[in-house]
């Protein structure tokens, strides 16, 4: 925020006469323009200060994954059908722990573009026992 010069200063600096309207117009027109400066940067910080008092991360906001834990990965786009069926797959195995083995396969394209594919098979320890 920047002070006010006083009229007299203001006449002074810009070798303005004292008693001419000219200069007492400048003056307002200053004046107005140091007003409409300082409320702005009031104004400024005021919303500064709102911005950091509202919103942002905090610790345990947010909505909770199914799954547990979660972790980013990156991987070829052309995984994604493998990465979804494994998934799919570890889901599948949650319901079927009264037959102790889950089978399920996927048929993907391997870097070098080679159609193969994946099998998976899941044993429920706790049926084995």
């Amino acid at each position: 925020m920047s002070n006010k010069i006083t009229y007299s200063e203001f006449c002074q600096h810009y070798n303005l006469d004292t008693i001419s309207n000219d200069a007492k117009k400048e003056y307002e027109d200053y004046s107005s323009n140091l007003d409409l400066l300082n409320n702005t940067a009031i104004n400024i910080a005021t919303q500064t200060v709102i911005k950091k008092a509202h919103g942002g991360a905090r610790k345990g906001a947010g909505r909770k994954a199914l799954r547990g834990e979660t972790v980013v990965k990156r991987f070829p786009e052309r995984y994604i059908a493998a990465v979804n069926a494994l998934i799919e797959h570890l889901d599948g195995a949650l319901g079927k722990s009264a037959t102790g083995t889950h089978v399920s396969e996927v048929n993907c394209r391997n870097l070098n573009n080679d159609l193969i594919t994946l099998h998976f098979q899941s044993e429920n320890r706790k049926a084995q026992m």
